[in-house]
């Protein structure tokens, strides 16, 4: 294990989001909260320079409102890093055909650029960010998480003063959509995505561009913990035991109480029953949860919808986080030299001892964990998705609510979280966002309220 320490934590300071239902954070933070979703793959236009891609135009756009919102009035300079994730990068002006070939059923792209960098390139140029240093990640649909991880890494080393990281992807198009329906992970049409359900069929692709500002100091939220790890245990499928990630989530948890775990939940048979299971073992109660603790009753004269489903309002299904945590916890032990986890920690408050593998972390049981994914009604936005899912996480730490599980009718049972179908009113102080990719890649940040 390789282990990352830092001295202090990496400040959100700025946010902004182009999503299906919305052109603006704002915006689309009012459609979760009424519970909007959509019911298709989602294309999305893109305004701007037509001689740049469509993803680089979704991410500039997001960018934009991200560098306004954390007050950055010349956001150039030497001292900046520009961090781009994306699955596909500027994939369809590859796919665009040359002009002989007119009749070409492929959907014109508007760039020139080739490779994943030129997505990076395209952005900067844009931004009038040429003189910041600029990378892209692409880990599947870990990357938007890995690249946030990469920033404060950067940051909280000194080798820069503020970073942007930036999720685009731009990549619903007949070719993935064929692709994603042979793996068999698509919901069937016609059909919503409904992630942590017992009755989920997929997902909904969508494209989006996310955008978050990190300084080394300022802000209310700030981004204390994050740990990186690669299961490699097939190709396209999740472990199937979960140990590596339930090793990661229980290291950005690090046995402090958490207010919201914003999965991954992509809505598919196998991935759901495993990552709830492994967020329920991160977080384990203290002592049994009483009634009170499962019924979560709404407060007297709440202005908003404040429901949540009884957890034993509807029978055990075989494939439930109950008997995906049996598996994980019988599964195969790791050691402390385990290569393909690594952690690191920010504050520096929490370094790791041995044993601490076979200690669980605790959670406060009086106020159960929420467990939200956005998939259900943004749809999974691949590459960008970690990002959406950070930018939505810090409005909750803002606005003290949390969007409802919009679909969920039968949810998955669970004995320490909650999955709220309504949106809740709560104080946010700390969270847990979580992300895994194709191939294996895993990651988790922990976000935290100064005050």
């Amino acid at each position: 294990m390789n282990a990352l320490l830092t001295r202090s934590p990496i400040a959100i300071t700025g946010i902004g989001l182009q999503t299906a239902l919305g052109r603006s954070a704002g915006d689309t933070w009012s459609a979760l909260l009424t519970g909007q979703r959509i019911v298709e793959h989602h294309r999305l236009d893109a305004s701007g320079d037509s001689n740049h891609s469509r993803a680089a135009r979704l991410g500039t756009a997001a960018a934009k409102e991200a560098i306004a919102d954390a007050g950055w009035k010349r956001p150039g300079g030497s001292r900046g890093l520009l961090i781009i994730a994306s699955s596909k990068g500027p994939v369809e002006s590859w796919l665009t055909p040359p002009p002989y070939m007119r009749f070409s059923p492929c959907i014109e792209g508007g760039s020139c650029s080739f490779g994943l960098s030129g997505l990076a390139d395209e952005i900067a140029g844009a931004l009038d960010l040429r003189a910041w240093a600029r990378t892209t990640i692409s880990a599947a649909c870990a990357s938007g998480l890995h690249a946030l991880i990469y920033a404060a890494m950067r940051l909280a080393s000194g080798e820069a003063d503020r970073a942007l990281v930036i999720g685009a992807e731009a990549s619903v198009h007949p070719l993935f959509l064929a692709s994603f329906t042979r793996l068999g992970v698509l919901a069937k049409p016609g059909e919503p995505c409904r992630p942590l359900d017992r009755d989920r069929d997929g997902f909904l692709m969508a494209d989006a561009g996310a955008a978050i500002c990190l300084e080394r100091s300022g802000g209310a939220v700030v981004l204390d913990r994050f740990a990186l790890a690669g299961d490699a245990s097939h190709l396209t499928g999740a472990d199937a035991d979960g140990a590596t990630l339930t090793r990661v989530l229980r290291e950005v948890v690090a046995g402090d109480p958490v207010d919201l775990f914003h999965a991954h939940a992509t809505g598919t048979h196998v991935n759901d029953p495993i990552e709830l299971a492994a967020i329920e073992l991160s977080c384990p109660a203290e002592s049994p949860p009483t009634t009170a603790d499962k019924s979560h009753p709404q407060t007297a004269g709440d202005a908003m919808s404040i429901r949540t489903i009884p957890d034993n309002s509807y029978p055990r299904a075989p494939d439930d986080a109950a008997s995906a945590r049996a598996i994980i916890d019988n599964s195969r032990p790791r050691t402390t030299d385990d290569a393909t986890t690594a952690w690191a920690n920010i504050d520096n408050s929490h370094a790791p001892t041995a044993g601490d593998d076979a200690k669980p972390a605790s959670c406060a049981v009086r106020d159960r964990p929420l467990v939200y994914s956005h998939k259900g009604a943004l749809g999974h936005s691949l590459g960008a998705a970690g990002v959406v899912a950070t930018a939505l996480t810090v409005l909750a730490h803002r606005r003290g609510e949390v969007p409802g599980n919009v679909g969920v009718t039968h949810p998955l049972a669970t004995d320490r979280v909650s999955i709220p179908p309504f949106p809740t009113r709560r104080a946010i102080r700390r969270s847990i966002t979580c992300a895994a990719g194709f191939g294996g890649a895993l990651g988790a940040i922990r976000l935290t309220s100064q005050r």
